[in-house]
């Protein structure tokens, strides 16, 4: 579920991710007896439920899985508004799950020399989309962003969707919550960056966590293979690794019919 949090409740979060990450990362480094993994497995479901104790949270999902499989944990737990249970067949939004399938994708168009990641975007896009979106201190930088800048939150853009415009009206986010039935086009969000949004530095001279730059990325996928993103990572991604239970807006499927989709707290690492 994507939601606007307080400092607080943003802050807890980050505990409960960093606590996670803590006793996964403990485990990869030398908890390798069953004893260890049980202790760490019972702490990890209680800070799991811990989280499902707060107020603004209704459920949650969290798996952790090691490479060779010997650690594959699922917990999942809470309830739909309406009191309905929520289970491992319900499906959730991946939300920015997306952005790592899209650096996939962009690694993929490296492997097969369609570009190079110090390629300028201006490159593989025409001036018309990225003109006008990174202006900083009075110049424009946009042509100049390279694709590595795009994978790693070193453009400089702003946020479209989080950012808050210096004017005081409605950032992205509320306007989506606003009109939660309204379709946008990418030509929209990024006409709304353009004319809203600052940019944050010059590209490569700091990091600042933005959709914006994934945004960019997906058309230039789309450029390269001629096809629609939800349908490249179909032909790319989906179907050759058999992942069946992956469904996309576009395709007009619905995974687990009668199954609500879960509502999911999503915190975004990296």
């Amino acid at each position: 579920m994507l939601t606007s949090l307080s400092t607080q409740e943003n802050s807890r979060q980050q505990q409960f991710v960093q606590r996670i990450i803590l006793m996964a990362l403990l485990l990869s480094f030398g908890w390798s007896s069953l004893i260890a993994q049980h202790q760490a497995q019972k702490k990890i479901e209680q800070e799991f439920q811990k989280m499902l104790e707060q107020e603004d949270v209704h459920n949650g999902f969290l798996q952790i899985r090691s490479g060779d499989a010997a650690i594959d944990w699922t917990l999942v737990d809470g309830a739909f508004q309406d009191g309905t249970p929520v289970s491992e067949a319900n499906p959730f939004h991946s939300t920015s799950v997306g952005k790592m399938l899209t650096a996939t994708l962009t690694m993929k168009l490296v492997e097969e020399s369609r570009l190079k990641l110090d390629d300028a975007i201006s490159k593989h896009l025409p001036a018309a989309i990225i003109e006008g979106l990174h202006v900083y201190e009075g110049k424009d930088y946009s042509a100049s962003i390279t694709i590595a800048q795009l994978l790693g939150h070193t453009s400089g853009l702003p946020d479209y969707i989080m950012d808050a415009p210096e004017d005081g009206s409605p950032n992205m986010m509320t306007l989506l919550f606003q009109n939660p039935d309204r379709f946008w086009e990418i030509k929209e969000l990024l006409a709304f960056s353009k004319a809203n949004l600052k940019a944050h530095f010059q590209p490569g001279k700091g990091y600042y966590y933005t959709d914006t730059e994934y945004i960019l990325l997906g058309l230039i996928i789309e450029e390269k293979y001629q096809k629609e993103l939800h349908q490249i990572l179909l032909d790319k991604l989906f179907k050759p690794l058999g992942l069946l239970g992956f469904r996309q807006g576009h395709d007009g499927r619905v995974p687990n019919p009668g199954c609500g989709v879960a509502q999911r707290l999503t915190y975004r690492i990296g």
